[in-house]
């Protein structure tokens, strides 16, 4: 009786850190992440975000209400203009209360290059899964060899969330020659390649925005999104909190997601301009 105690002791005691192991892999995180984050159907967050533009590391912090099928997004910016608001549902063009000059609604294309001044993305790529399919793609894509470029750095805390910091190293990162294609547009081959379109247009002279059509030009293209990432992952909920995004300068992109609530109810009329609360 004594041994088989002894030996059931041992027998949990292996199993309880063979899963803590096997629940600490970084591939295995991505993973779960990636199959979390897809099963979301509703969102509310603040987003702080600080990309690269024209060399200089510009902020932007918003409010953000989110359904993700069909697209619908309502968000409202803190900083830098206070009370700018954003309405997108899917099929139809984005609404943005400027809360200033030229004083009145615009009503933009959400994929023109209006509504994408100074973004390096478009409201078509709110919420996780413009950093999901990146993640994705890298892990269909290199397959087995994935576990050699992912690891865990540390375990870490970030606004009371306990966190896996995971960082990922890609030796396999280049930038190649690409000679465009007749009615290709920058856009169509980032989105193709899971790239970053506002980079292939900072780093290519000859693009003038992410709808260019350049064909017979030869532009310089990475054969993957960035050469090092780095993520926060929430170890209860299995979501992203923190992205950083490296090039070969340095920080390209930092996104970190706050009071993140997962499938929040809100109502039809959140997304509609005449809602009460808003200033549209």
């Amino acid at each position: 009786m004594i041994k088989l105690i002894i030996f059931a002791f041992f027998f949990i005691n292996y199993h309880l850190v063979y899963t803590q192991k096997a629940d600490t892999n970084a591939f295995d995180i991505l993973n779960k992440t990636i199959k979390s984050t897809r099963a979301i159907k509703t969102m509310s967050f603040t987003m702080t975000k600080i990309e690269r533009i024209d060399g200089e590391m510009l902020k932007q912090i918003s409010l953000n209400k989110m359904i993700r099928k069909p697209l619908s997004v309502y968000l409202r910016q803190e900083y830098p203009v206070d009370g700018m608001e954003v309405l997108y549902k899917e099929g139809e063009k984005v609404l943005i209360n400027p809360n200033g000059f030229p004083w009145i609604n615009l009503r933009l294309s959400p994929d023109g290059n209006l509504a994408r001044v100074n973004q390096h993305h478009t409201i078509l790529e709110s919420g996780y899964d413009h950093v999901i399919n990146i993640l994705d793609h890298l892990m269909s894509k290199y397959n087995h060899d994935v576990g050699s470029m992912v690891f865990i750095e540390k375990d870490s805390t970030w606004e009371s969330h306990a966190v896996w910091k995971i960082k990922l190293q890609n030796a396999y990162y280049k930038v190649n020659d690409y000679v465009m294609q007749e009615n290709e547009t920058v856009m169509q081959v980032a989105r193709r390649d899971m790239l970053s379109e506002y980079w292939l247009v900072e780093q290519n002279e000859i693009l003038k925005s992410c709808n260019d059509e350049s064909p017979g030009a030869t532009i310089k293209r990475p054969n993957d999104y960035a050469p090092s990432m780095e993520l926060y992952i929430d170890k209860i909920r299995f979501i992203p909190l923190v992205m950083k995004v490296y090039d070969n300068i340095g920080i390209y992109e930092h996104y970190t997601y706050s009071g993140v609530t997962i499938d929040p109810v809100f109502k039809d009329i959140e997304f509609e301009k005449d809602y009460e609360e808003y200033g549209f």
